[in-house]
């Protein structure tokens, strides 16, 4: 099971990186989260100990359903852990990212 706060800390990565600007790339192969039609999923797995992210981007009316990659200025993180772009042999995009999952202490 994963916990709420492993789930609200990814959503609230993806909301961070929706304020940012449209791309500038005229490459249907990328996309800014800040584009229209876009859906956005996050796979969670968790041990208890280390989670793992996965998070992709696609257009909802595209037939295909390949995952997009961000704009090249654009990034995407979760619990302050840059995610990594990967590409799929399919040709499609996924933004990974493995964290320790310990107990958390509020900052002073």
């Amino acid at each position: 099971m994963v916990s709420r706060s492993r789930c609200a800390s990814c959503l609230l990565a993806l909301a961070a990186c929706a304020w940012l600007p449209a791309c500038d790339e005229a490459d249907a192969s990328c996309a800014a989260l800040a584009d229209e039609g876009l859906l956005v999923t996050a796979y969670i797995d968790h041990n208890g100990k280390q989670a793992r992210t996965e998070v992709e981007v696609r257009r909802v009316d595209d037939d295909a359903g390949l995952s997009l990659a961000l704009c090249k200025r654009s990034s995407l993180s979760v619990d302050g852990t840059a995610a990594t772009r990967v590409r799929r042999p399919s040709g499609s995009y996924v933004y990974r990212s493995t964290g320790s999952t310990g107990p958390r202490t509020a900052a002073p």
